[in-house]
């Protein structure tokens, strides 16, 4: 019934640069979160920051082309 809303919003521009290719890479990511939490404290915060980090990394890396 009640709850703490949590609205997170990452913005980074990642640069990659590929020596083979002499080329340097550059990808805009804007990722937006909104949760409702039953019970909201500081490490359940700072673990749904950290998952949102781990999720826009890997999908990053997985293809940064």
């Amino acid at each position: 019934m009640f709850g703490t809303d949590i609205r997170i919003r990452v913005q980074l521009v990642i640069h990659l640069g590929v020596n083979d290719k002499g080329k340097v890479f550059t990808r805009n990511e804007d990722v937006e979160k909104e949760i409702t939490a039953s019970r909201s404290t500081p490490e359940r915060v700072e673990a749904i920051i950290g998952q949102t980090l781990t999720d826009i990394f890997d999908a990053y890396f997985s293809s940064p082309y």
